[in-house]
């Protein structure tokens, strides 16, 4: 009988504190990207500061269109994405990019701390209701989302992140990571 005790609350500890327990998107990456970055986009922040810097010598483009474009080189499907608007009320923390070789091509990937759930949640059904088709597959018990459009753009929602990437296959190698932890 002691033996269930135990069992029982090692199963409740583990389900309720360290089955979701936010992680770092460093947590998440696979050993073999070649290329990581965190960027704290905060303005109160000197990195922050250099941040608004850089993107207000863009002009009137906004600031996440212009990241994206310059690092992803896409946009979320049909939307246009305000980072003011769109993605800074849900945001909680520093922006990791991450780049992995997959064959000859260097695939990035955007780590997004989530905040706020439900301002994430109005932010994924904007960029979702706006485009010419979404498509889900699951993998390894994940959900892996495609925002179709002019230019696609796929998603996973894993331990309080939003994971974008161009190519389905990088997502599946986060998954990978996430299922041996």
């Amino acid at each position: 009988a002691v033996v269930v005790v135990v069992v029982a609350i090692a199963i409740v500890v583990y389900l309720k504190f360290v089955k979701d327990r936010p992680a770092h998107a460093q947590d998440l990456i696979p050993a073999d990207a070649d290329l990581v970055v965190s960027l704290n986009w905060q303005t109160a922040s000197l990195q922050g500061q250099n941040f608004q810097a850089i993107t207000s010598r863009l002009g009137s483009q906004d600031v996440m269109t212009s990241v994206a474009t310059f690092l992803v080189g896409a946009k979320i499907g049909n939307s246009t994405v305000s980072f003011t608007d769109d993605v800074a009320p849900w945001l909680g923390g520093d922006i990791v990019l991450m780049r992995r070789n997959f064959g000859d091509e260097k695939i990035p990937s955007v780590f997004l701390p989530v905040g706020d759930i439900s301002a994430k949640e109005s932010f994924l059904n904007k960029i979702k209701g706006e485009a010419d088709s979404v498509s889900t597959e699951r993998y390894r018990g994940y959900q892996i989302t495609t925002v179709g459009g002019k230019d696609p753009i796929s998603y996973i929602e894993a331990r309080h992140f939003i994971v974008f990437s161009l190519r389905v296959q990088a997502l599946q190698s986060i998954v990978d990571v996430l299922n041996k932890s």
